[in-house]
């Protein structure tokens, strides 16, 4: 007696070398262009990180320089916050955090075009970026410490990434 057949095969397992029409080991074209395609994505994906990592940037300075009120009503905060080692004028560093977004964008962009040093320009932004977040801790401190995991992610991300072959 047979058993029943249900429309797949159960008793093959499939891997990246076999399927049901080739069973010999990929050429070494084929391995290249596997290779090329992980690169390329892995590079896609740095990029869009940094992108967003740009994005929060830009959304943080809008932040500050449209509700100003929000920032400075926190207790015992001013424009300058007291007892802290950095004391900022919160325009200066709305608008210096909403042109940091803008620049990293661009860099995304690069980076998403193939261009070799936007990696590494895009890494040191995302240093600064990350700097800049620790320094905006005293103001709203969620908000930071998302920013500088993602800016830390991102810097690995764009480190670690390869350049398409």
């Amino acid at each position: 007696m047979n058993a029943p057949y249900y429309g797949h095969e159960t008793t093959r397992q499939q891997d990246d070398y076999t399927s049901p029409a080739q069973t010999t080991p990929p050429s070494a074209y084929e391995q290249a262009e596997r290779r090329r395609r992980h690169r390329s994505r892995s590079l896609a994906a740095a990029a869009t990180l940094l992108i967003l990592g740009g994005l929060l940037s830009f959304l943080t300075g809008l932040a500050v320089l449209l509700g100003k009120a929000f920032f400075t009503s926190q207790p015992d905060y001013t424009t300058t916050v007291h007892n802290y080692a950095f004391h900022w004028n919160l325009t200066g560093w709305g608008w210096s955090s909403l042109l940091l977004g803008v620049i990293v964008v661009i860099a995304a962009i690069f980076v998403l075009l193939g261009v070799t040093w936007a990696r590494w320009f895009g890494a040191v932004l995302a240093l600064i970026s990350a700097a800049g977040a620790f320094l905006f801790l005293p103001f709203y401190p969620f908000w930071s410490v998302i920013v500088i995991a993602l800016d830390v992610f991102i810097i690995w991300a764009l480190a670690t990434a390869r350049r398409p072959a």
